[in-house]
């Protein structure tokens, strides 16, 4: 805002507007121009334009708007020093501090007519266009057009705008990328045609059985995402084999391509010697080019913010990522997408079924878990309090961490508390549900329907500000406990409660498996459930 119109261009008075100023004073705009300024750049003093300048007969001084040159340019630093203001991490003092809470800018107006270009004798590349396309710092030729076309400038003696060669000034100095395009090759229309991959690592923080990476498969055409926690990325490989012989008994269809970023985990001999073996190409994005993956990469951000999400509300510390990572694939594999169809989700297009989403519960929350007869005596307590920490494979059960000892329960026997955590209830007032599974309810089931990470996001020490808070002492879990309890569920009684069209939602579909293959013995120590692919860790 300026008191004055002398330095002014392109000025236009319109009706007058009230402006409210600091001292709870109020002055009147009667017009708008430009202003050739002057001013201190990171590369000296240079002219630039300040568009749309208020005319504010009445000020005392001239006013520069912080939140437009915030918008337009970058930050503004203000110190006991003066301002600096910041552009492409180039920092550079703009002003110095005159009187309480002022600052004066290092900008001088220039009149009109000295702010002119001189007319200029030369056409540089041939053409009046490509001089204008320097003269206004190597604009480009798009913004060159919008000038003319609009009239937005004054002066430009040309009427329309021709393409120019190559500027070896842009090449040089304004370099991009080449853009990518949001859809670089065509959805394929069948299962496994193309798998995407991508590895997600080292976490600062391994998980209890020293697990720091995970690598996520993807099916193009159905975006049914599987993931496998890994101690190193050598395990790619095998991981990859397992995925692939699961993958294809499932659907009956073989997969053809496997898409992968440069890493060497995907360039092994054992890969290749298995993707010869079965006929499966692999196809590399080059190299710096994540973008390319972007499927994958985008699944594994995806990941990884929702189990830093359900980490935060439970309370839960940075060992339990790979227990949130899988029920987070688990949960996203049930959701709709965009990426597909938006009414229906990558579990339904994989396995021709809708998910049952009954039986979910809140991560990390508290429950009761049976303690089977077998293993009680007489008066000793029927449940231990547990921590929920996901979905059991092929059992249709829930996995749980006995909160006084560490070990790892497997169990569909269980009083949920979803408002009950390890730093203390929550506001919402969700009801404790007992679940129970009858082994004839999947019979009975009918088919609906054919169809950029570390988890780091705080402070290292935000782990043992939760523990301080919590009411509940962790037990630090470790490979050292013999046993992985599987509970099996006792015999039924006849059941007398609500019929079961009002629970069936809640037996009928609980494929609770991460990455479904066949089952395979239940394990009875905790060395062998660790091994399992049960176990997150």
């Amino acid at each position: 805002m300026t008191c004055s119109k002398k330095f002014m261009r392109n000025y236009k008075g319109f009706d007058a507007v009230d402006v409210h100023l600091a001292d709870d004073g109020i002055v009147q705009a009667i017009g708008s121009g430009d202003i050739v300024m002057s001013m201190k750049t990171p590369q000296g003093m240079k002219k630039g334009v300040l568009t749309n300048v208020w005319h504010i007969p009445k000020l005392s001084r001239n006013l520069f708007s912080v939140g437009r040159f915030t918008k337009d340019v970058g930050p503004v630093t203000f110190t006991k020093d003066g301002c600096h203001g910041e552009a492409k991490g180039t920092k550079w003092k703009i002003g110095a501090r005159e009187g309480k809470g002022l600052f004066k800018l290092q900008m001088t107006p220039v009149a009109p007519e000295q702010a002119n270009a001189a007319k200029s004798s030369g056409c540089q590349g041939g053409t009046k266009s490509y001089l204008w396309h320097l003269r206004l710092g190597h604009i480009g030729h798009d913004g060159l057009n919008c000038i003319v076309t609009k009239n937005i400038g004054i002066g430009i003696d040309i009427s329309s705008v021709k393409k120019w060669d190559v500027c070896e000034g842009c090449a040089l100095g304004k370099q991009t990328r080449v853009r990518f395009q949001s859809n670089t090759t065509a959805r394929t229309s069948k299962l496994l045609e193309v798998i995407h991959s991508d590895v997600c690592g080292p976490m600062s923080m391994a998980t209890f059985s020293g697990k720091r990476y995970f690598v996520t498969f993807i099916d193009d055409k159905s975006r049914y995402c599987v993931v496998y926690l890994l101690k190193s990325k050598s395990e790619v490989a095998a991981k990859f084999m397992e995925y692939a012989a699961m993958a294809e008994t499932q659907t009956g269809k073989r997969v053809k391509y496997l898409q992968s970023d440069n890493g060497g985990e995907y360039k092994s001999d054992k890969l290749a010697r298995f993707c010869a073996e079965r006929g499966i190409q692999q196809r590399f994005t080059p190299p710096y080019t994540p973008q390319l993956n972007g499927v994958a990469e985008r699944m594994n951000r995806t990941l990884v913010e929702c189990a830093r999400c359900m980490m935060e509300h439970a309370g839960l510390g940075k060992s339990y990522w790979g227990e949130a990572v899988m029920t987070a694939m688990f949960l996203r594999n049930r959701c709709p997408t965009r990426a597909i169809h938006q009414d229906k989700s990558p579990y339904q297009v994989w396995t021709m079924k809708k998910p049952i989403l009954a039986n979910l519960k809140v991560f990390g929350c508290h429950a009761y878990v049976q303690v089977p007869q077998d293993k009680r005596a007489k008066f000793d307590s029927k449940s231990s309090l547990c921590r929920f920490l996901g979905y059991a494979e092929h059992q249709k059960s829930y996995r749980f961490e006995e909160v006084s000892t560490g070990a790892i329960k497997i169990s569909r026997d269980a009083t949920f508390m979803e408002d009950k955590f390890d730093e203390g209830p929550r506001n919402y007032n969700d009801e404790s549900s007992v679940v129970e599974f009858d082994d004839h309810d999947e019979d009975e089931e009918k088919e609906e329907g054919k169809t950029d990470d570390d988890m780091d996001s705080s402070d290292d020490d935000n782990e043992d500000t939760r523990s301080s808070k919590s009411n509940i002492k962790r037990h630090t879990r470790t490979q050292s406990l013999e046993k992985a309890t599987v509970i099996p569920s006792p015999k039924r009684r006849t059941y007398r409660g609500p019929s079961l069209e009002h629970v069936s939602a809640a037996a009928m579909d609980f494929e609770a498996a991460y990455i479904v293959d066949s089952v395979g013995e239940t394990p009875t120590t905790f060395k062998s459930a660790m091994e399992s692919s049960d176990s997150e860790s």
